[in-house]
C-alpha cells in the first residue's frame, strides 16, 4: 500500500518558480467553490466531466468547469498547463477546491503543488483504474483526495475513496415509440449489439457466440471501431457496421467517435447490449500491464448503467463481481443478464429476445432504478458528502445524507426525422 510520504513542497515550488502566500480556509463557514477540469479524453470529458458538473450544480454547489479538450486543439500542452494554473489560482475567481476528471493527462505536478500551497484543496476523479494505476501513483501522492472508479484501489492507495462510475441522464435516455417512428432506423435494429473498443477478450467472446448467432438466425451488430473492419477476424466481419452508418441519424456527429446521441439511439434499438469487461491483469490492448500492482478489477463500467437508462438490457460477464451487489440477475425482479461464457449467454438471451413481454418486464425493473440511483447526480452527492465531512462542515454533510433521485429520460437529444 502506498502513502503520501515524500511530498516535497519546497522543491517543487523552486522548480516551478512559484512564490505565493498560503491562504488559510475557514471550514465551517467557508463558501465552497469548485473548479472542475476535464481532460481531452472523450469518455472522461463527456460522461464524467459534464455528469459531475451538472450534478454539483443540481446540489446548488457553486461550480465552474473547463473542458481542456476544446483548448488542446489550439494550444500546446505547456501553454495549456499555464492557463489552467492561472485560472486555478486567480483570487478573483475564489475557487476553494480544484477537481481534475480522468487521469489528469495535461496537468503539471507543480500546478497541484501550488494549489495546495495556496491553501486550496485538490482532488481527482480517476476514470481508468485499475488500468492506469502506474501513472496515477504520482497523481495520488500529489492531490488531497483521490477518488477511484475501482473499489480495489483502496487497498493500494491508502486513504483513497471509492466513487463508482455511473450513467449520465443528460446524455443517455429512452426514446419514445413516436420518436423512433420518425427516424430511419431499420438498419440499426438488432437482437444483439456490441459497441466499443475491440479488446482481445471481447473478440474471443464474439467469436465464441458467432456460430450460435447464425444457428438461431439472430441479428448482431458490431460497431464503434471505425470505418473499416480490419480489427475484426474473418468470422466476425459479417456483423460489422461502419461508424458512418451507425451515426447518420443524429445531429452533432463527431469524427471517428460515435457521439452520445447516436449511442443512446443504438442502445434503444438493440434488444440486448453485450458488455464484456476488459481484462484488468496482464497485457491488454496496448494499455498498462499493471504487473506492479496486480489489482483485479471488480467494479462496473458506465455501460452497465447507460444501457438500462436507454431502455434496453445489458448483458455482462461475471468477471466484475460488483454486479451482484447492484443488480438482480434472475427471478421476476431480474434487471440484467450476467453470464459465464458464450453458451451461458445465448441460453439466457434467447428467451428474452423471443419474448418481448419478458424483455419489457426486465427493462421496467431496471430503468427507473438506474436513473434514480446510479446517475452522476448521485455520485456528485457522494462526492460532496465525503468532502464536507472530511473538512468539518457537519451540517452540510448531514443535508446530503438522503440519496436523491433526479430527472429521468431528459428529452435533450435532437433527432433527424425521415426525409
Amino acid at each position: 500500500m502506498f502513502t503520501r510520504e515524500g511530498y516535497n513542497t519546497q522543491e517543487l515550488l523552486e522548480i516551478a518558480k512559484v512564490s505565493m502566500e498560503p491562504v488559510l480556509m475557514e471550514n465551517e463557514d467557508q463558501h465552497l467553490k469548485i473548479l472542475l477540469i476535464g481532460p481531452h479524453i472523450h469518455f472522461a470529458i463527456t460522461d464524467v466531466f459534464f455528469g459531475y458538473l451538472d450534478g454539483l450544480k443540481a446540489l446548488d454547489i457553486d461550480c465552474d468547469g473547463i473542458g481542456t479538450h476544446q483548448l488542446k486543439a489550439f494550444v500546446s500542452e505547456d501553454v495549456l498547463g499555464k492557463y489552467i494554473h492561472s485560472i486555478c489560482l486567480d483570487p478573483r475567481k475564489g475557487y476553494t477546491h480544484i477537481g481534475f476528471i480522468g487521469g489528469l493527462v495535461e496537468a503539471k505536478w507543480w500546478i497541484l503543488d501550488s494549489i495546495r500551497t495556496m491553501g486550496k484543496k485538490s482532488f481527482v476523479i480517476a476514470t481508468e483504474d485499475p488500468h492506469q494505476l502506474d501513472q496515477n501513483e504520482a497523481l495520488y501522492r500529489s492531490v488531497d483526495y483521490y477518488f477511484s472508479n475501482e473499489l480495489e484501489v483502496k487497498d493500494v492507495f491508502e486513504g483513497s475513496f471509492y466513487l463508482p462510475t455511473a450513467g449520465s441522464v443528460n446524455f443517455t435516455r429512452r426514446f419514445t415509440k413516436e420518436e423512433i417512428a420518425e427516424i430511419d432506423v431499420e438498419h440499426l435494429k438488432c437482437d444483439l449489439l456490441h459497441l466499443g473498443t475491440i479488446y482481445d477478450n471481447r473478440i474471443e467472446f464474439l467469436k465464441e457466440i458467432a456460430p450460435m448467432v447464425r444457428e438461431h438466425k439472430l441479428k448482431m451488430i458490431i460497431t464503434g471501431i471505425g470505418e473499416t473492419d480490419t480489427l475484426l477476424p474473418p468470422e466476425l466481419k459479417e456483423f460489422f457496421l461502419p461508424i458512418s452508418k451507425a451515426s447518420s441519424n443524429i445531429k452533432d456527429e463527431r469524427g471517428t467517435t460515435i457521439n452520445h446521441g447516436d449511442v443512446s439511439l443504438l442502445y434503444n434499438l438493440a434488444k440486448i447490449v453485450i458488455n464484456v469487461n476488459r481484462e484488468s491483469l496482464g497485457h491488454d490492448h496496448n494499455h498498462s500491464s499493471n504487473k506492479k500492482y496486480l489489482v483485479h478489477g471488480t467494479s462496473l463500467n458506465p455501460r452497465c448503467y447507460e444501457v438500462p437508462m436507454c431502455g434496453s438490457i445489458v448483458a455482462i460477464d461475471k468477471k466484475r463481481m460488483e454486479y451482484e451487489k447492484i443488480f438482480k440477475t434472475e427471478g421476476e425482479n431480474q434487471q440484467i443478464i450476467a453470464f459465464e461464457n458464450g453458451d451461458d449467454f445465448i441460453r439466457q438471451a434467447l428467451p428474452i429476445i423471443r419474448n418481448e413481454e419478458l424483455r419489457q418486464n426486465i427493462i421496467e425493473n431496471v430503468h427507473e432504478y438506474t436513473c434514480k440511483y446510479h446517475s452522476y447526480y448521485n455520485r456528485a452527492t457522494r462526492l460532496m458528502k465525503f468532502i464536507h465531512a472530511k473538512e468539518g462542515r457537519r451540517e452540510q454533510a448531514a443535508e446530503l445524507l438522503l440519496e436523491k433521485g433526479f430527472g429521468i429520460n431528459n428529452p435533450n437529444i435532437k433527432v433527424k426525422k425521415k426525409s
